[in-house]
């Protein structure tokens, strides 16, 4: 009982951390005004089209249900996109005010924690990784969480 009730304790502070993320960023969002290279919106929405589509393939969907959501997709990954750069932007502009870095220790346990969410090897995953060209997404993905960490720990929360 007190394993299955710490696990749960663990994962409602979880949820509310990551809440509380999701919040902290659309703050940052609103208050922010900045231009983001088009090029960059347009990268960011065609990785957010496929991984919407790989993740509807996994869980069952049909090419034709896929395709019969394209417009809805391509909505969703065009207002994700542009909102992920913008807040990319300002959070690199923090991480660099705070001179905050990236590890390769903590490029290695996200590695790890990939491994283990796949059941696979660790060198498998980061071979594909590096054949994806996508090591320097796990590295800025990692930062942008620290930075969010850290704004968190210094924001001021006002319950309404």
């Amino acid at each position: 009982r007190a394993e299955i009730r710490s696990g749960m304790i663990r994962q409602m502070e979880s949820v509310e951390k990551s809440r509380q993320k999701g919040a902290l960023a659309k703050e940052l969002l609103d208050r922010t005004q900045i231009d983001v290279p088009e090029s960059m919106v347009e990268e960011e929405s065609r990785r957010i089209v496929q991984e919407i589509v790989s993740d509807s393939a996994s869980r069952g969907m049909t090419r034709e249900e896929i395709v019969g959501r394209r417009d809805d997709i391509m909505n969703v990954a065009g207002k994700s996109s542009k909102e992920n750069i913008k807040l990319e932007y300002i959070l690199d502009a923090i991480a660099a005010e705070e001179k905050l870095a990236v590890e390769d220790a903590e490029v290695e346990k996200a590695i790890a924690s990939l491994a283990a969410q796949y059941r696979t090897d660790k060198e498998n995953i980061r071979q594909d990784i590096e054949k994806r060209g996508a090591m320097e997404r796990i590295r800025r993905s990692i930062r942008v969480e620290k930075t969010l960490d850290l704004v968190l720990t210094q924001a001021r929360i006002k319950i309404e």
